[in-house]
């Protein structure tokens, strides 16, 4: 059974999602390993239709330093689209999901729990405030990628226009071991500058349209 808490915070998330919104994305990913040390720095102007991501277009990739081709971001923008077609994770304080957790609810926090074990589910909690927003969330994935033993990810939301709650910021910390190498990877993701548009159409147009 759903706790009211959630499905409160469920319909409180589907209504923020409504109609076609920008944003920007800037990625930062620091990855260390014996000898091994890379970076990345992405800007990527994004426009979403309700839950779902339509258009994106990579501003900035920087590798090591390096901005990289045009050809690069290009195949950038199409791996971000095939991982929203994917799904990716199966946020459990939207309606969609909640069959695919169980939950434990202590005043205005929320332990969760996958019945899924992959990775699109994990185990976490997430604190909600008495208005029904969820103000952040922090949860252990179901499964790792490749070579990655452990880690978590932290998101932090906030009212990032009138009467509409967002993420800002994701925290995503792995550690994980490759043959006798230890490694540490983090991802840390600020999202911002969001503004409605009248449509999908003229949320695609303003991707298009950005620079930096």
């Amino acid at each position: 059974m759903v706790p009211a808490i959630v499905a409160h915070a469920a319909a409180v998330a589907e209504r923020d999602r409504a109609g076609a919104i920008v944003y920007r994305i800037h990625q930062t990913t620091t990855m260390d390993g014996g000898p091994l040390h890379r970076r990345a720095d992405v800007v990527i102007e994004a426009a979403a239709d309700g839950p779902d991501l339509v258009k994106v277009r990579v501003l900035r990739y920087l590798a090591d330093g390096a901005e990289q081709s045009d050809a690069k971001k290009r195949d950038l923008e199409r791996q971000l689209l095939a991982g929203q077609a994917g799904g990716g994770f199966a946020v459990p304080f939207d309606g969609r999901h909640t069959a695919e957790y169980e939950y434990a609810a202590d005043a205005g926090t929320v332990r969760f729990l996958s019945l899924r074990r992959d990775a699109d589910h994990g185990d976490g909690a997430f604190t909600v405030d008495a208005a029904g927003h969820v103000t952040a969330m922090r949860y252990v994935p179901d499964v790792f990628p490749k070579y990655v033993r452990s880690g978590t990810v932290s998101d932090t939301r906030a009212e990032v226009l009138p009467g509409f709650w967002a993420s800002v910021r994701d925290d995503q910390e792995y550690d994980g071991q490759y043959l006798f190498i230890k490694g540490h990877a983090s991802v840390v993701t600020e999202m911002s500058g969001y503004r409605r548009c009248i449509s999908r159409a003229a949320a695609e147009a303003a991707v298009e349209a950005a620079t930096l």
